[in-house]
């Protein structure tokens, strides 16, 4: 497929817009966020927002009307993913309904319904009936659709430390036990037929690794390889289609990592293609084999800065057709989403820094590219401003990045708003226009440099990075921010009399902690859900409920030592504050409690600090109400104003 061959078939009109852009078209939730093809190509399954709820439509893909839709939800729960089971039935599966700033959890929720509105039914937990009680909510992944089977797809769960294997009745809920590992700590992966071939079993006892393969013929579980965990790391991604090669990603005692492949016929162990630089892969490319009625692994994603996708066979066909494909948006990200069984149909999402998201059909006999819907069409692309990556070498040698964000008309000399993200471990900054980067595009769309921050601690540079940094927040953690500040107004960037710090969760507590820390520094903090004083979390936070999270606030913040606290947390080093201050909390919110806000109120109160405030009651980790979400931040354009001027 060359790029000249292919065509984009414009179906919807342009809007007109304003000048410039209102808040409003930053801060409204998407009316489409996700879309997939039926198996047959008919259909199409989106979730969409009606009244600031999310449920799952059906629309026809002629006419692109709805047909249906589905609530599928339960008190304080909303549709997490969804997916189509066979032509006729679509689920949907359920996790917490949280603030925006929390990560959402799969509640063991589990819907399926005819596209025609017919036999809604909940799968799991299994409901309760006559005579019996239902099953108790629990994890499960879904392994297996079973292509070949209408009636049910192949589920796991664990009971203990085994996992198990049942078949589901995707019309009735009704569940049958098939299989079960045959070791504790291993991890069934089935192959793309449903037969679970391997398991990946983790010793914790001797620190081993076991790679296990069935043999189809005799059901007997073999161990094929042997791995030293102290030397080494392993995740196994998918067979391949035919079944007789498993493809793992590794990481060498060296650090040194790659894709291999375990060859079932002859069990060696072959490196396929080295994994470059320390940046994590963040997904995998698969390309749907019509002729195979089998996905084939294509290549690897990572974002260093940019999103950079490398391929296993960099001049195979199917490499070459995402290849050719990704030419006709350059500067943007092309994801295929799923592909119809015939393999007719291909639905893909073409993202960037400066597009939220647009959705294309791919019509394969034809390569012809046909537009559907843009997922924020309110929103000019060509006022967005791109995000720029950026390194620099932190005060101690470290290597930080981030990404730049500068208004479209000024470059240089700017007032500067450094954009701290929350976690702090794990989470990151990423390239492109997501839920966190709407406010890093309205700052620029107001005069602003955006500066945003992966400093150590940071998810994407893998476990080092990210663990090493426990117990440095406040400390090596805070400088990084520092020195990142410094680096920007050192190249020319930010005029070094006008730059606030904000952020939210982690990043309010990294705001507080920059003004006092550094009070010459920083004109303004805005601090949104943050943590002030590090032993209100112990109390009253939900971390703090359960032992994974108590044990996690004395590793990684040492919440239990007394003199530590004090020393880390900002509430305690008010006496430095020069900088005006703008609070926000919910008084709903669940991680970082509402006791947190009443803390720092009364402590600047009581030295009778100015402060300015926004407190929502039905809220929680991060504001959902959209009416909220608009006061918020036409607030917080007026506080910028105020102290560090467009």
């Amino acid at each position: 497929m060359k790029k000249a061959t292919i065509l984009i078939v414009l179906l919807f009109s342009s809007f007109l817009f304003a000048e410039k852009v209102p808040v409003e078209h930053f801060f409204k939730n998407p009316d489409i966020s996700d879309i997939k093809v039926s198996p047959n190509g008919r259909y199409y399954a989106a979730t969409v927002n009606v009244q600031d709820e999310k449920q799952l439509a059906v629309l026809d893909s002629k006419t692109k009307q709805v047909l249906n839709l589905f609530a599928f939800a339960k008190e304080n729960q909303e549709i997490g993913g969804f997916g189509w089971f066979n032509n006729e039935r679509i689920y949907a599966t359920l996790v917490a309904k949280v603030g925006p700033l929390d990560q959402a959890r799969p509640t063991g929720f589990l819907f399926a319904g005819n596209i025609d509105g017919s036999k809604r039914v909940q799968l799991l937990p299994e409901p309760s009936k006559p005579g019996r009680s239902g099953d108790r909510p629990r994890g499960y992944n879904i392994l297996n659709t079973l292509g070949k089977d209408d009636r049910h797809i192949l589920i796991s769960m664990y009971e203990g430390r085994y996992q198990v294997i049942y078949k589901l009745n995707i019309y009735t809920g009704s569940k049958i036990k098939v299989d079960k590992s045959p070791y504790k700590d291993m991890s069934l992966i089935a192959d793309q037929t449903g037969f679970i071939k391997g398991g990946v079993q983790f010793d914790r006892d001797n620190q081993k690794i076991f790679i296990h393969i069935r043999n189809q013929k005799t059901d007997e579980w073999e161990k094929f390889a042997e791995f030293d965990e102290k030397k080494m790391g392993l995740s196994p991604i998918m067979f391949n289609g035919s079944g007789d090669k498993l493809y793992v990603e590794v990481r060498n005692e060296d650090k040194k990592r790659g894709i291999y492949t375990l060859n079932l016929s002859d069990k060696s162990f072959n490196l396929i293609r080295a994994v470059e630089g320390d940046a994590d892969i963040e997904g995998y490319l698969t390309k749907y084999n019509q002729d195979k009625g089998t996905d084939e692994l294509v290549g690897f994603r990572q974002m260093p800065g940019h999103v950079v996708d490398t391929y296993l066979e960099p001049e195979s066909e199917s490499a070459t057709f995402l290849k050719s494909l990704a030419s006709v948006f350059p500067d943007q990200v092309v994801d295929v989403l799923n592909t119809t069984e015939d393999g007719s149909k291909s639905l893909v999402k073409v993202w960037a820094d400066t597009n939220p998201g647009t959705f294309f059909v791919f019509h394969n006999k034809t390569s012809e590219l046909e537009y559907l819907l843009d997922t924020l069409p309110w929103i000019e692309r060509e006022k967005l401003s791109p995000m720029e990556p950026f390194a620099f070498k932190a005060r101690d040698g470290l290597e930080i990045r981030g990404y730049l964000t500068r208004p479209l008309n000024k470059k240089t000399n700017l007032p500067m708003v450094v954009y701290v993200h929350g976690g702090p471990y794990g989470p990151k900054d990423e390239w492109g226009y997501n839920y966190s980067n709407r406010d890093t595009q309205f700052l620029a769309s107001r005069g602003y440099a955006v500066l945003q921050v992966n400093y150590r601690g940071s998810g994407g540079r893998g476990s080092d990075f990210q663990y090493d940094a426990y117990l440095k927040m406040g400390a090596e953690m805070q400088d990084d921010l520092t020195d990142a500040t410094l680096w920007a107004i050192k190249e020319g960037i930010a005029d070094k009399k006008r730059i606030c710090i904000y952020g939210a969760s982690y990043g309010g507590y990294a705001a507080m902690m920059g003004v006092v820390k550094e009070p010459d520094l920083y004109q303004c903090a805005i601090a949104y859900v943050g943590v002030y004083d590090i032993a209100i979390q112990t109390e009253e936070s939900d971390t703090a409920q359960s032992e994974w999270g108590r044990r996690f606030l004395k590793e990684a913040w040492n919440a239990y030592d007394e003199e530590f606290v004090r020393q880390r947390s900002p509430i305690y080093h008010l006496d430095k504050l020069k900088a005006g201050v703008f609070l926000v909390h919910g008084e709903d919110d669940p991680r970082v409690p509402i006791e947190q806000y009443e803390a720092l109120a009364k402590a600047l109160d009581k030295k009778k600090y100015p402060y300015q405030s926004n407190v929502q009651p039905l809220e929680g980790h991060g504001f959902r109400n959209e009416k909220n979400n608009y006061e918020l931040y036409q607030q917080i354009e007026t506080f910028l104003e105020k102290f560090i001027g467009k």
